[in-house]
């Protein structure tokens, strides 16, 4: 007997499961707060060279005139001085346009004073992270992306070998471990250092949070689960704007997030196993307490012979479990069916992460204010995944996967034709419109990734999946500081590029909806449509009917 069979008796998503669900989904938003955070704990503020101890920043005007050259890409320069000026005090800013034309220009060999409209300290400030640092900026936030990396696989192999329960509280351990610690750094290094860590926490959190949903519920109601884990990702990125915007102070905002995972301590009690993955593993008498307690939630009567009935089944899990007792990476990709699947959902990752990341990051540079523009930014996910909530069942996950990136594609072309100056609010738009596309991309990526594979690879699937679109999101910050080299159409061209490519590619992938998860590889590599059968039993709600030839009919084999 198989899970989905359980929950024929017990309910596809009954009250015990509604309490689980929105447990895990908590989890979704100091993940965000992680994920996202360096966009304020990192952002760099307008700058100019310092001349004297406890100069203010000075506004573009004819003050500013008498102390820095003009600049191609702002009024006055932000990282040049005039070189041998004398001054000491306010007073002291006075000059003719015939004194300017013999100053000599140096570079900030005294340092920089920094624009406190919007930010009263961030580590780009504290450490000077500007002109021929701005690297450096950038590390800070690829820095964490990078770590959400290693997490993806080392926390999705983790999960499936000694279970989802224990992983996710590792990463909650880790998670507040390395917040603390980036509080404290004394040097930007350090402060790398634990950000790494904190990445890595926050992938595992997520993905982790992500396969329990989708493994508490029955067929019809995966794609709710699957998507409405994303609403706590878009409302960790709307609070984010609004807690660095009270506190301005990166080490505070840390604090906050820091505080925000120390609440997960108490899941050591609160969050059981995923009992469905006790089955696969033939713990059966692990999953038959977690089993009566949910149906004591859920006030229903199980058949006195259920338990019966799994525990007949646990030898031939045990068997199944002996021919391969521990699944890796590789098991994505040793079966033919499996391999080209795997192949086409990691480019689709890899792509939507780097939309995804660079979209947000980028609305730091746009509108008039960071805090709205970001603030936005997170609010137009929302729409995009109730969209794809309203049609998954509908019209199926691959229409809404391919349409969202195709869609998203072709807007971000069009920024090509847009000008960046006098044209703002109208970039702005555009972007904010990618970057809900790649929202709703990327919450159904994660659903139809997790239904595309069994149980005993499912997450190592998502781990390996999250992992290559880490690369992906790695790459963003650079591809967006290319741009601001060159243009901002040049960095968003390449962006819909990619989108395009993927979408299309995504129509060669099977249709998942309305049916049953795979439970073992050889489940898998014959799933290619709704209309197969796996373990004898039809998928979701779709019936098969054998053909004239008295076999079931097929699709796709990819």
């Amino acid at each position: 007997m198989k899970f989905d069979q359980v929950l024929e008796h017990l309910g596809e998503f009954g009250r015990y499961q509604k309490i689980i669900f929105f447990m895990v989904c908590l989890s979704a938003i100091p993940c965000t707060f992680h994920s996202m955070g360096n966009t304020f704990l990192s952002a760099s503020p307008d700058h100019q060279c310092l001349y004297y101890t406890g100069q203010l920043y000075t506004a573009y005007d004819d003050q500013a005139r008498c102390l820095y050259p003009a600049d191609d890409k702002s009024y006055w320069s932000e990282c040049k001085k005039y070189a041998n000026l004398s001054i000491t005090r306010p007073a002291d800013y006075a000059c003719t346009d015939e004194d300017v034309a013999n100053y000599s220009v140096s570079g900030c060999d005294n340092g920089w004073i920094y624009d406190t409209k919007f930010y009263d300290s961030t580590v780009v400030t504290e450490w000077d992270l500007v002109c021929d640092k701005n690297s450096m900026k950038q590390l800070s936030k690829s820095i964490v992306l990078a770590g959400k990396l290693v997490g993806s696989l080392i926390f999705g192999q983790l999960s499936d070998i000694s279970g989802r329960r224990i992983a996710f509280l590792i990463s909650v351990v880790l998670s507040v471990v390395g917040s603390v610690a980036t509080i404290f750094s004394p040097t930007f290094w350090c402060y790398c250092l634990m950000q790494f860590i904190v990445g890595v926490t926050a992938s595992g959190m997520f993905i982790i949070a992500l396969v329990m949903g989708t493994e508490l519920v029955g067929a019809s109601w995966r794609s709710f689960t699957g998507i409405a884990i994303q609403y706590f990702n878009s409302i960790g990125n709307m609070l984010l704007p609004v807690i660095a915007y009270g506190l301005r102070d990166w080490r505070k905002i840390e604090i906050v997030f820091c505080v925000t995972c120390f609440v997960f301590f108490s899941y050591y009690w609160l969050l059981p196993e995923s009992a469905r993955w006790l089955l696969t593993r033939g713990r059966v008498e692990e999953a038959k307490k977690i089993i009566q307690k949910a149906a004591v939630v859920n006030k229903v009567t199980l058949p006195p012979n259920l338990f019966q009935k799994l525990l007949e089944k646990k030898d031939d899990v045990m068997t199944k479990e002996k021919v391969v007792t521990k699944y890796s990476i590789i098991d994505l990709v040793r079966t033919p069916v499996l391999r080209k699947r795997s192949c086409n959902l990691l480019f689709s990752w890899f792509t939507n992460a780097m939309l995804y990341y660079g979209l947000s990051f980028q609305t730091e540079s746009l509108g008039s204010s960071p805090y709205l523009s970001f603030f936005l930014a997170g609010l137009v996910e929302m729409p995009s995944y109730i969209l794809a909530q309203l049609l998954l069942d509908r019209i199926g996950r691959k229409p809404i996967l391919c349409g969202y990136m195709v869609f998203g594609g072709v807007v971000l072309l069009a920024t090509i034709v847009i000008p960046e100056e006098g044209y703002e609010t109208i970039l702005l738009i555009l972007v904010l419109t990618g970057k809900s596309c790649a929202s709703g991309s990327y919450a159904v990526v994660y659903l139809y990734t997790a239904e595309l594979y069994p149980t005993p690879i499912r997450n190592v699937a998502v781990g390996a999946c999250s992992m290559i679109s880490r690369i992906g999101a790695i790459l963003a910050p650079y591809i967006l500081l290319f741009g601001e080299v060159t243009s901002t159409a040049v960095s968003m061209t390449f962006f819909g590029i990619m989108s395009f490519i993927a979408g299309l590619l995504v129509v060669l992938l099977p249709e998942t909806a309305n049916t049953k998860l795979p439970e073992t590889i050889k489940d898998a590599e014959h799933f290619t449509s709704p209309r197969n059968n796996i373990g004898g039993d039809s998928l979701g709600k779709t019936n098969t009917k054998p053909n004239e030839h008295g076999s079931r009919e097929e699709t796709s084999k990819l």
